[in-house]
Formats: C-alpha cells, sequence, structure tokens
C-alpha cells in the first residue's frame, strides 16, 4: 500500500473509505475490488484471507440480483444490499490497512476482527501486528 498524493500516509479507515468510495456506483468496479483485496497488499497473493470464494461468490450473487446498481441509474440496486456490500468491502481494506501498518485512529470496531484472518502464511505472524493496533486504539 502506499501513501496519498500528497505524501501524507491516511490512517486505515480513511485508506478504506477512500478505496470503497472509488467504486461506490459501479457494481463491476466493487467486485474488482474485492478481488484486489484478496491479491494483498503488495498484488501478489503472498498476503494470505482465507474465504475468498465465498466472498466473490457471494458478490457475484448480489450483481446477477442486480443488488448493487446506483441509486440513480436506470435500474437502481438495493439501499440495504449496497450498505451491505459496502461494509464487506470496507472491512477488508480496512483491516488489510491495519495489519500493514496504517494508524488505526477512527478505525471500526467491525474491521479489528477482520486482522486475526490475515496471515503470511504462518497466523502466528500476523498476531503481534493485530495486537499492536488494539493496543493503539485502546490509548
Amino acid at each position: 500500500m502506499r501513501p496519498e498524493q500528497d505524501g501524507a500516509v491516511p490512517t486505515a479507515a480513511e485508506f478504506a473509505l477512500a478505496k470503497v468510495g472509488e467504486v461506490r456506483d459501479d457494481p463491476d468496479a466493487r467486485l474488482a475490488l474485492l478481488r484486489s483485496l484478496y491479491a494483498g497488499p503488495s498484488g501478489d497473493g503472498t498476503t494470505h484471507l482465507p474465504y475468498r470464494r465465498a466472498a466473490i461468490a457471494f458478490v457475484r450473487w448480489q450483481l446477477r440480483r442486480g443488488l448493487l446498481g446506483p441509486p440513480d441509474g436506470p435500474r437502481p440496486g438495493s439501499p440495504w444490499w449496497r450498505a451491505v456490500n459496502e461494509r464487506l468491502l470496507r472491512d477488508g481494506w480496512e483491516a488489510l490497512a491495519l495489519w500493514d501498518g496504517y494508524d488505526p485512529a477512527g478505525a471500526t470496531a467491525s474491521a479489528f476482527p477482520s486482522v486475526e484472518f490475515i496471515s503470511p502464511g504462518d497466523r502466528a505472524a500476523a498476531r503481534p501486528r493485530s495486537a499492536r493496533a488494539d493496543r493503539s486504539c485502546a490509548r
């Protein structure tokens, strides 16, 4: 992951919000963003996130049903399903940013359990980063 264009490093929450904001009204881009999440922070797939196939199948189902269309589009999607999908995307990207060392300030509580699912092949190696993020939020 990389800093913003101005050189400032966003918090994990800001990073995730920006990622999701870019695809909010583009259903196919939502699926692409989910796929890129599972490619890991460097895009090479070395970071393991379980449930990739299930998450992608779930979003494909949402797409087939037309649930993710933009609110002002010809076939508006469901506000509820759009929110569910957005939470899935945001939690995943926020957790990955937390795991990658981004500032946990303002992080959503629902992102922290997802950090435990991220591992570089060895679940024990992911725990210290997660614990560090949890301690930082407790301050």
